[in-house]
């Protein structure tokens, strides 16, 4: 259990977490457009397409609460970031942030936001829905 003192700060560290992400996204796509690669703003688009259909099928079907989970649709956004802000990054960055993942999954599961089988079925289904993304021509498309 958190002692009681932490709770709040880990608690505004967790929801601070996907804003930054969406910040450095929109830096990337605002550097990648300057650049003439149109690409990067396809690619948020898409994730987000993936993240919030999955939650309004959830919605849906109840297919979580079928199983005793719930979609956690942090842990689905944070994921569709990250794969979006790797694209053309270094190994080095692309372990960073997995690191970072996981240490906003952790920190959610001690916060009792979502539970490690909510985050990991989530993670499961959207990650498969992702995988285009990183096999997608590396190609940008620039402007003629």
């Amino acid at each position: 259990m958190l002692p009681h003192l932490l709770i709040k700060p880990f608690a505004i560290l967790a929801d601070c977490y996907t804003p930054v992400l969406l910040v450095i996204v929109m830096k990337d796509i605002v550097i990648h457009w300057r650049n003439g690669h149109r690409f990067q703003s396809l690619r948020l688009c898409y994730a987000a397409l993936v993240v919030y259909s999955w939650m309004f099928i959830d919605k849906a079907y109840q297919l979580w609460a079928s199983k005793g989970l719930d979609y956690s649709t942090h842990s689905a956004a944070a994921l569709a970031l990250i794969v979006v802000i790797g694209q053309g990054k270094s190994l080095l960055n692309k372990v960073f942030l997995i690191v970072s993942l996981v240490t906003y999954a952790f920190l959610m599961y001690l916060l009792n936001y979502h539970s490690w089988g909510d985050m990991f079925t989530t993670l499961a289904v959207i990650s498969f829905f992702l995988i285009p993304l990183s096999v997608v021509s590396k190609t940008p498309i620039v402007k003629t």
